[in-house]
């Protein structure tokens, strides 16, 4: 389910080219097998997962206003991009935060509690500034809904542990480690010690990442993608051919 922004956006291109590119091309056209070697050393490096705490950034963002921002995901998602060659994106928020009926609703309540003088911060973490934007990720895969009255920090926790992802919040998630069963506590407060990366905004309009966090080392794994598993086919294909001019 995580997608990177600009994965999105090339995917037409991408199946346009392919359609367009034959099998029968000149094997002399190819490049060297050194060439082809280091291309496929680039395929096949693991993509870096950041499964991104939206409601964490954009509250940030918005501190000074007490209000969820979402430019400050934007920001968020297009630095990572620029810093990292190949990463993907995953983001949970809670249905509320994603229905229009449900975010209109919140809306009327909090002009209503300030009217009254009543506490209002509860309702701005339930109202973002730019919902289409929030729903245009959601359509591209790369933002995803929880059940409302579910704890939306356990499916990001979840998903970062089953795909080897880092999380992108300020949040020490503490009442995580204290729901986890006794004997898993441990493991999961070292593993979120390691995992997540916090962050801060300077001068209004610049993400910036904490300077000490270090991805952790990553295992390479067999690529799995259809693209992939039809370059490898490609370079057996090339490699066979070869070895029977050779051959004759």
């Amino acid at each position: 389910v995580a997608r990177s922004v600009s994965e999105v956006e090339t995917d037409d291109d991408d199946d346009d080219a392919d359609a367009d590119s034959g099998d029968d091309d000149d094997d002399d056209s190819h490049d060297s097998d050194a060439d082809s070697e280091a291309e496929s050393d680039s395929e096949d490096s693991e993509e870096t997962l950041f499964v991104v705490d939206a409601a964490n950034v954009a509250m940030r963002y918005g501190s000074s206003q007490r209000a969820f921002r979402t430019q400050g995901i934007r920001l968020c998602l297009e630095y990572l991009e620029r810093k990292y060659r190949r990463c993907k994106f995953a983001i949970f928020l809670p249905d509320y935060v994603l229905s229009p009926k449900i975010v209109a609703s919140n809306q009327r309540r909090r002009d209503r509690a300030r009217l009254t003088g009543d506490d209002v911060d509860d309702f701005s973490k339930k109202i973002p500034d730019d919902l289409p934007y929030l729903l245009d990720l959601q359509r591209r895969g790369i933002l995803h809904a929880t059940p409302s009255q579910d704890y939306d920090d356990s499916y990001q926790i979840d998903y970062a542990r089953r795909h080897d992802g880092t999380i992108v919040s300020n949040d020490r998630f503490r009442d995580a480690i204290t729901k986890a069963p006794p004997d898993k506590r441990d493991d999961l407060a070292s593993f979120l010690d390691s995992r997540i990366l916090s962050f801060a905004f300077v001068g209004g309009d610049e993400f910036v990442p904490n300077p000490d966090f270090r991805l952790p080392v990553r295992l390479k794994k067999t690529p799995t993608s259809k693209k992939k598993k039809k370059r490898a086919q490609q370079r057996g294909t090339l490699t066979t051919t070869r070895r029977r001019r050779a051959a004759a």
